[in-house]
């Protein structure tokens, strides 16, 4: 994945996962879930919540994995800019 991404030009290696907080989802316009489930604990985050859970894992086939996200990435950023209020 490192490599993958280092391809696109993108140094990750001085990155390091944090939690996602409960300030981030309010300010959010959307949330994006990749196979994983955001805690049921935060009930105000599932209105804006995409599941993505039927993208292959990136650990298993990268090129893949990144045609469908960065797909659904612009769909995503379309839609958002055509949002009333955008």
């Amino acid at each position: 994945m490192k490599a993958g991404l280092a391809a696109d030009g993108i140094d990750v290696s001085g990155w390091r996962p944090k939690l996602v907080t409960d300030e981030d989802i309010r300010n959010a316009a959307q949330v994006v879930s990749l196979a994983t489930e955001l805690p049921r604990t935060k009930p105000f985050a599932k209105p804006k919540l995409l599941e993505w859970n039927d993208i292959p894992p990136v650990s298993e086939d990268y090129d893949r994995a990144r045609q469908e996200i960065l797909k659904r990435v612009q769909a995503l950023v379309k839609s958002l800019s055509a949002a009333p209020g955008s």
